[in-house]
């Protein structure tokens, strides 16, 4: 499978330095011979006890530096002395430069910590570092692809916070970078399908803090961009290891008291890149505008969402209709109408009468006859008949005392309703059962 190789110089912000180490580039006491350095810089310490520390995943690292005649003797220690631990010496009569000073290449995949100490008071410097780390599957091509800083990858908050005129812009990748001076500043850059990420940016003297998370993981400490020298196109976060699917790196400025800078300091974006292979590609999709494919367990669930969201809407509709519809309040009514097939016949109720108009037909007075519907009455036997029981003038259906005639004040006054007349008791108690229900409906017949 490819391997992959980093190398980042001392000046880098991921190279974590204690107090007493001082930069021997250019700006930085003048040594001669700085130029045979990588980069024509270094950083050195004679304070004993001094250390450098890095974090990263991977499977090699190799720490260069220099063995001169006023070098002294170190120790590097990996995942605080549990993995490696390794005391050497840093003297030679005859100065050489970029030497390997630590090499290890069998370390196991995953995260680890490395940390070099002077033992001395005596010189220990760093040149640069070289971490390795396998990618995707055997005889594969490592594939980098460079994300500039006006890619749409790159989403500025706020966007009135940053500018695109960094110093020294045409040391710059494609002369182009954002910079931000605000303490509310940050960047996020979101990536999809790879293994590995570097983000790149410069260091000045003026250079801030800031703050790296990835995948809402975040950094140990803060780094810094704050360095004597000025450098650009410097490596500012690395990770490995990443997998498929999309990322999120988010870098925040975050000044610090530490930052020795006559000026405001700033920190600046220049590009990022991110390597992947075929084979990690296929298995999540390609590209940053890409997105990652789903599993088919998920596509299954999400089918099975589907289907259950669109009866819920169908179940809501037949409700909502048959609320509508029927005005139906019960749930099961709801989902399905019950019809009554048997329904009781409502009770008499006489006074509904008033509001039937009658048919008035006019007499030979001159007065209006009214119209009343014939009502029978249950057949009482002749034996129990009476003639007093129920007189003439109070049977139902005989006109003949309903007229405008003298007598018409013993029968049904025409200007009320016939029904109601209580000239005679029994009759009065009669309506009134019919009134209140409690006697069964009369019969009519046209």
């Amino acid at each position: 499978m490819p391997v992959f190789t980093l190398k980042i110089e001392d000046y880098s912000p991921v190279l974590q330095y204690s107090a007493q180490w001082l930069t021997g580039g250019s700006a930085g006491g003048g040594d001669a011979a700085r130029v045979n350095y990588s980069s024509s810089s270094f950083t050195a310490t004679n304070t004993q006890g001094s250390f450098m520390s890095f974090t990263y995943s991977g499977s090699g690292i190799q720490i260069y530096g220099a063995k001169r005649s006023n070098h002294g003797n170190y120790r590097v220690v990996v995942d605080n002395g549990t993995t490696y631990s390794y005391d050497s010496i840093g003297f030679s009569s005859n100065d050489t430069f970029q030497q390997s000073l630590f090499n290890y290449s069998t370390l196991t995949e995953n995260r680890h910590n490395v940390t070099i100490t002077n033992e001395e008071d005596l010189y220990l410097d760093i040149d640069f570092i070289t971490l390795q780390s396998t990618i995707g599957n055997e005889n594969e091509k490592l594939t980098t692809t460079n994300f500039d800083d006006g890619h749409p990858a790159f989403t500025y908050f706020p966007p009135s916070s940053w500018t695109t005129n960094p110093p020294n812009q045409s040391d710059y990748y494609d002369t182009s970078g954002h910079m931000t001076s605000d303490i509310n500043a940050h960047v996020e850059f979101l990536f999809e399908v790879r293994d590995a990420v570097t983000l790149y940016g410069p260091v000045h003297p003026d250079g801030a803090s800031y703050l790296a998370v990835l995948d809402g993981r975040a950094s140990f400490q803060p780094y810094t961009t704050n360095k004597i020298t000025p450098q650009s196109q410097v490596i500012m976060y690395q990770a490995f290891h990443l997998g498929p699917g999309q990322h999120n790196l988010t870098i925040s400025y975050a000044p610090s008291p530490l930052d020795a800078s006559q000026n405001q300091p700033f920190f600046a974006i220049d590009y990022a890149t991110v390597y992947t292979t075929a084979s990690i590609q296929n298995s999540g999709g390609d590209g940053v505008s890409s997105r990652s494919r789903l599993s088919g367990g998920v596509l299954a669930g999400l089918v099975v969402a589907g289907v259950a969201l669109l009866l819920i809407i169908v179940l809501g509709l037949v409700c909502l209709y048959n609320y509508r519809r029927h005005g139906y309040t019960n749930w099961r009514n709801l989902l399905i109408p019950q019809r009554q097939l048997h329904q009781t016949p409502r009770p008499f109720d006489p006074l509904a009468m008033t509001n039937t108009p009658f048919l008035n037909t006019p007499n030979s007075s001159g007065g209006i006859t009214p119209y009343l519907p014939t009502i029978r009455w249950p057949t009482v036997p002749a034996s129990t008949q009476s003639k007093s029981s129920v007189p003439s003038r109070h049977r139902f259906g005989d006109s003949t005392n309903m007229t405008g005639s003298s007598n018409a004040t013993q029968g049904v006054r025409s200007s009320e309703n016939p029904v109601l007349d209580r000239s005679d008791d029994r009759t009065t108690v009669h309506q009134e059962e019919i009134l209140r229900g409690s006697s069964p409906p009369p019969e009519y017949s046209d």
